[in-house]
Formats: structure tokens, C-alpha cells, sequence
């Protein structure tokens, strides 16, 4: 099923693509990374629609969960003004205890994407959670084609 737990290498790191969109989904996914010892750049966003507290909590259990962070939002902000998901994913991420400079900001879903595929290194998993798995999956495509 597109965007459920696909796995696929890219160049010389292997690349993770769900749809986990709320906190029992982002736990239920920390769960089966633990397995993983690769370090992991989690590529994350949330729909405008949930709670403040709940988004926040998103951002803490990515913090928990990966190694780097690349927050994005725009593919359904739902009638939250511009920045607004990333800054509250931010929050519970530095909540967390994640350095400021482990984390970066994008607007633009597929810029996030192209940014958590390029900050990949020998042995590394990147994990990319989207609502959109085909159009995430050509991004994907078109990144590890481009050697």
C-alpha cells in the first residue's frame, strides 16, 4: 500500500515513506524504528485541523524518535496561517530537548522532501511522512535518479 511503510534504498542510504498523521500513529511508528540503529532524519508535517497540544506533541515524539528533523507544511493547512504547523511542531521538538540546529523549516512539502533526501548519508535512514505517497514517491524517484 503506497505510503504505509515502504522502504526502498536511495544512493547509499535507505529511504522510509508513511503516512503517520497524528500521535498515535507518530508512537506507533517510534515503536518500529527502535529497531533501526541507523541514525534517522525524520521528514515531518501535520494537518492544520489538530489541536495545538497535539501537534506539539507530534514535534516532541519526532525529537524522540530522530536524530535530524525537516518540518514542513502545506499540503493541508486547514486555516492555520503560514508557518504556523511548523513553528508548533518546533516547539514540541525544542520542548523535547532537540537542538535548534538539528531542526529545519520549509513551507513547501516538496522542498522538505528534496531537503531530508539531500541531508542523507552512507548508512542513514530517511523517514518522509506524507499524506501525498504518490507525489512523494516521484520525488523520491527523481532524487535518487539524479546522481
Amino acid at each position: 500500500l503506497a505510503g504505509r511503510l515502504n522502504l526502498m534504498p536511495v544512493r547509499d542510504f535507505q529511504v522510509l515513506l508513511d503516512y503517520a498523521h497524528n500521535p498515535v500513529g507518530y508512537e506507533g511508528l517510534r515503536d518500529f524504528l527502535r529497531h533501526y540503529k541507523e541514525k534517522k532524519i525524520g521528514v515531518i508535517d501535520a494537518a492544520g485541523d489538530r489541536p495545538d497540544e497535539a501537534i506539539q506533541t507530534m514535534g516532541a515524539l519526532a525529537a524522540r524518535t530522530y536524530d535530524e528533523l525537516v518540518l514542513y507544511e502545506g499540503i493541508d493547512r486547514r486555516g492555520r496561517k503560514e508557518g504556523e504547523i511548523v513553528g508548533l511542531l518546533e516547539k514540541g521538538a525544542r520542548g523535547a530537548g532537540m537542538r535548534a540546529r538539528k531542526i529545519h523549516r520549509f513551507l513547501d512539502p516538496e522542498e522538505a522532501w528534496r531537503a531530508g533526501l539531500s541531508r542523507g548519508a552512507v548508512g542513514w535512514l530517511v523517514v518522509i511522512l506524507s499524506g501525498r505517497p504518490e507525489k512523494t514517491l516521484a520525488v523520491i524517484r527523481d532524487f535518487a535518479s539524479a546522481q
